[in-house]
């Protein structure tokens, strides 16, 4: 339904009709928004929020004065399971909150000016700024310090270095699934023995004959093989997903500011093809 409705919504921009804040969701926010080029002015609200309510009007009529551009106006529920993960992962604790995003900055800010449409406008029209290597006298010193060092790199180079980045990550975290998944095969068979011992358990020592005495101390030194052999492989599985971590803290940002800057390259040429 998210990706319907996500549809809908530019294709109403396409043909102009007013198609009203885009509802936005996490999963939305990183796949399009993060590596769009695109800026986002966005209210956190929640179906109870009078605040919210009465300033919907003009967030309406803000959402249709910047749309076909690259300013988008969302709203988001905080309520719901997209929306929720949002409000907590850029720390919204009441409602009405405003958050915009403009890249390159890679930090989502607070907007903390007047709330009225013409003060909602003049700020939507400095989002509107186009900031890209190409026109670096719209971008703030910051931006121009985040983009210089790729002034000279080719699509080619950046699509590279992307290319380096995503496979360490993917390497890594394979690496990592495969130890949990050998983990779990042990684990399992731990669990196995663990039941095992405690049915033979179950007799009394004085009652077991002697090939019970036998299965119950194979099987015990089998169990406390595999959890001393478990043991160390906690800790390197413990580190492996930290290092997993580490590394989408790293490269996410650098990714999408990458996929950014290769949005505002002119589309790579296509090669003249021999008339028949």
């Amino acid at each position: 339904m998210r990706l319907v409705s996500l549809q809908v919504t530019l294709v109403c921009i396409a043909v102009g009709v007013a198609a009203g804040p885009v509802n936005l969701t996490e999963e939305y926010f990183d796949s399009q928004i993060y590596t769009s080029g695109s800026s986002v002015f966005m209210k956190f609200q929640a179906p109870w929020c009078k605040k919210c309510a009465a300033i919907q009007d003009d967030w309406d009529s803000l959402a249709d004065y910047f749309q076909g551009t690259e300013v988008i106006i969302a709203d988001i529920d905080g309520t719901t399971p997209g929306g929720k993960s949002l409000r907590k992962r850029f720390g919204v604790r009441r409602y009405p909150t405003f958050k915009y995003f403009h890249p390159p900055d890679e930090m989502i800010r607070t907007y903390k000016h007047k709330k009225d449409l013409e003060t909602l406008k003049r700020f939507g029209k400095r989002l509107k700024k186009r900031c890209t290597i190409k026109t670096l006298g719209k971008c703030t010193k910051k931006q121009k310090k985040l983009l210089r060092p790729y002034s000279d790199k080719s699509r080619e180079e950046l699509l590279e270095q992307i290319h380096g980045m995503e496979e360490e990550l993917n390497s890594t975290t394979v690496k990592h699934d495969e130890l949990v998944d050998a983990l779990d095969t042990r684990f399992a068979e731990a669990g196995e023995l663990q039941e095992k011992i405690s049915e033979l358990n179950a007799t009394a020592e004085a009652e077991r004959d002697d090939a019970q005495s036998e299965a119950l101390a194979a099987a015990q030194k089998e169990y406390d093989g595999i959890m001393e052999e478990l043991t160390p492989k906690f800790k390197e599985s413990e580190d492996k997903e930290s290092e997993v971590d580490d590394l989408k803290d790293e490269y996410a940002p650098k990714i999408a500011m990458l996929r950014w800057i290769i949005s505002t390259m002119p589309p790579p040429k296509e090669e003249a093809k021999d008339e028949l």
